[in-house]
């Protein structure tokens, strides 16, 4: 069975905004982990936040990276 262009259309515009939020996440989870190892009162490393900020910084960019994969080998 043929797919419907106009399905297709809408697959790839769906693609493309979880492509967009994933990449704004990612730039969020990095905001947060120059902001907890970084705060003013000086460099901050083996807390449980800027582990935790850490891992969510990983998963953000690994993710996007996955989508962008995907995207571009279409």
């Amino acid at each position: 069975m043929a797919k419907n262009s106009s399905t297709q259309g809408i697959r790839a515009l769906i693609e493309w905004f979880v492509c967009l939020l994933l990449f704004l996440a990612s730039v969020a989870a990095f905001a947060g982990v120059y902001r907890v190892h970084f705060d003013m009162s000086g460099s901050t490393f083996g807390s449980t936040n800027s582990s935790l900020s850490l891992m969510a910084f990983a998963i953000a960019v690994s993710l996007w990276g996955k989508q962008m994969a995907s995207l571009l080998r279409e």
